[in-house]
Order: structure tokens, then C-alpha cells, then sequence
């Protein structure tokens, strides 16, 4: 690889990067709070410690990557690829760069793979993220299912047996998460509720068992029904009849 020192505006997110890592939702809380107290430096220190208790586990987190990199920089270079747009694409590093970006940094320094296609790219952000030990059910089925889908497309086998010995999956295990990404579709979510919020509780729902049960479910209406008890959300109310 090559090393650089790019433009957080010239990198993108992976496709491959599971959804809430990090957290939109705590991206904003943070950008919030920073802009509430008036600098990164105050929420982390004595002044701001009200405020940084309101923040939620994984927005202290941030905070604190935040403020390292403030003041020492990244020191842990992020992997970046050129995709098959030629755009500059991260491997690695996807917490790092958005706290880079709050800590008010302009570029990160990287390491270059060059180009690399989507198989391969998916299977070095799959192991750059494996050692997590928070990974949830959710962020595996949409990782294994977005792998079987590239392979699709490039013609290449994609059976469960097929992507379970790829990612070092046992055959019930693949045969499952390709099951909850499957009948969960975006249509599903939708209907569930606002889609980046049920995102976000899906991507911190840890009972891989409930969310076979709401995925198996035959019909939409059930399916739906199951997924807003398990997530903890409301139905919409219909419209008053006037």
C-alpha cells in the first residue's frame, strides 16, 4: 500500500460497513453537544461534564476518540481502496474517521490498497471488524447477505454453503443471518417505522432468535408486527377520519 495523507471529504463510507458503526444518530448527538458547550475540548473536561453524562455510552466513546485525535492526530492509519467508480473508499477506520471529522481535522492519514474489487474489499472490512466483540446479529446478516449479493452479480457460487465457509461461518449460522436479511427487506423496515431509526435499534439488537422468529413469519403484516415489539416502537397512528 501507499502511504497518504487524503481529505475526509474524498473518502467513503463502505458499503460493507456495518449500519450503526458508528451511529448516525450519535454522530449528531455529539455534534450537538459540541456545538452546545462550544468546543470538543470543553465537553471532554470539567466544564462540560453535565453535558458529557447525557451523552449515551457509545457517544462518550466517540467523544474521547475525538478529543485523542485532537491532540495527537490518528495514529493508527485508515485502509482506504479505489472503488469500481474510482472513488476513494474505507476498508478500516470508519469510527476513526468520524471522529477525526468532529475533532474539526480536514485529512487523515491512510494507507492506500489501490484498487480493489467488492469481494475482497468486503471480506477486509468483514475481518477488520470480526474481533468486535459488540458486533450485532443485524450488522452480520446485512454484511453476509450485501457478500452473497456482489457474488451474484460477478457470476461467481453463492450458495449458503458457499458464503458460510467464505466467511468462516458454520452452514446453520450463514443459512440463518442470509434468512433475517432476506425477509426483513427494506419494504419490512419501512413499515416498521422511520427506517434509519429502526435501523439504528436493529443494528443494536442482540437476540439473533427473536429476529429469526419475526423473520420467519410468513406474512409482511406479522413480520412487521413482531419487529416493532422486539425494537420497542410504536405504530403510527392512522389519520383521523374527517
Amino acid at each position: 500500500g501507499t502511504l497518504l495523507e487524503l481529505p475526509i471529504a474524498e473518502i467513503r463510507r463502505s458499503p460493507f460497513q456495518p449500519v450503526g458503526r458508528p451511529s448516525a444518530a450519535v454522530v449528531r448527538e455529539l455534534e450537538e453537544a459540541i456545538a452546545t458547550v462550544g468546543s470538543l475540548e470543553t465537553l471532554v473536561n470539567q466544564e462540560g461534564v453535565t453535558h458529557f453524562q447525557r451523552l449515551s455510552g457509545e457517544g462518550k466513546r466517540l467523544a474521547e476518540l475525538a478529543y485523542s485525535i485532537a491532540q495527537h492526530g490518528v495514529e493508527t492509519r485508515i485502509e482506504v481502496r479505489t472503488n469500481e467508480a474510482g472513488e476513494t473508499e474505507a476498508l478500516s477506520g470508519h469510527r476513526r474517521l468520524a471522529a477525526a471529522a468532529l475533532a474539526g481535522r480536514a485529512t487523515v492519514p491512510v494507507l492506500h490498497r489501490g484498487a480493489v474489487d467488492a469481494l475482497r474489499a468486503a471480506s477486509m472490512v468483514l475481518r477488520g471488524n470480526l474481533h468486535r466483540e459488540d458486533w450485532s446479529p443485524w450488522q452480520e446478516a446485512e454484511l453476509v447477505h450485501e457478500v452473497q449479493r456482489k457474488r451474484q452479480e460477478d457470476g461467481l457460487p453463492a450458495t449458503v454453503r458457499v458464503i458460510g465457509t467464505l466467511m468462516g461461518y458454520a452452514h446453520s449460522k450463514a443459512h440463518g443471518l442470509l434468512t433475517i436479511r432476506r425477509q426483513i427487506t427494506d419494504a419490512v423496515i419501512a413499515a416498521v417505522g422511520p427506517a434509519e431509526a429502526v435501523r439504528e435499534a436493529l443494528s443494536r439488537c442482540d437476540n439473533v432468535q427473536a429476529l429469526l422468529v419475526a423473520a420467519r413469519e410468513p406474512e409482511v403484516k406479522q413480520r412487521t408486527a413482531r419487529l416493532r415489539a422486539l425494537l420497542g416502537i410504536a405504530a403510527a397512528e392512522a389519520p383521523a377520519q374527517g
